[in-house]
């Protein structure tokens, strides 16, 4: 399987990151975490199985997304978690299944096929001041989302 890599020119925030690959990179296009490891036959059984939206094991930290699921949920909203990253996944799956609350708009298949992530390497490197900015983001990020879907989160997570 032959593979291009595409990496935008200047660091953007998530969504906005997401949502470059979706309008710059033709299908199938699989976008995946910088601390995410394949095995030599990961990527063709993504791009080989049957979907809009194809997880490899992992949620967002790796998937394809085709143009078809594009056209039916849209793209990555960008004010969730604007210049970062937190939510935009959540509220991407509001619109793709409610959450699980009702059928999906677009076909969503979660593949186990090799693909390892290493689970937030980059936070895991983080000072206590880093740490702090990350918590104080994600909670901009919670806001914004519960603003959009009307949802009340549990204040004893915080």
């Amino acid at each position: 399987l032959r593979t291009d890599v595409f990496t935008p020119i200047t660091p953007l925030g998530v969504a906005e990151s997401w949502n470059w690959f979706l309008k710059n990179v033709p299908e199938e296009r699989v976008i995946t975490n910088d601390d995410v490891l394949f095995a030599p036959t990961s990527l063709g059984r993504i791009v080989h199985t049957d979907g809009d939206l194809v997880w490899a094991g992992h949620g967002f930290s790796c998937f394809l997304m085709r143009d078809s699921c594009v056209d039916k949920v849209g793209l990555f909203d960008e004010n969730i978690s604007p210049g970062y990253g937190y939510y935009e996944d959540e509220d991407f799956l509001q619109r793709l299944d409610g959450r699980g609350t009702r059928e999906p708009i677009a076909k969503a298949v979660n593949l186990k096929c090799g693909v390892l992530h290493m689970n937030s390497a980059t936070l895991k490197s983080y000072t206590n001041a880093e740490m702090k900015e990350h918590h104080r983001k994600f909670l901009i990020a919670q806001a914004n989302y519960a603003k959009k879907w009307n949802v009340v989160f549990d204040e004893s997570n915080k």
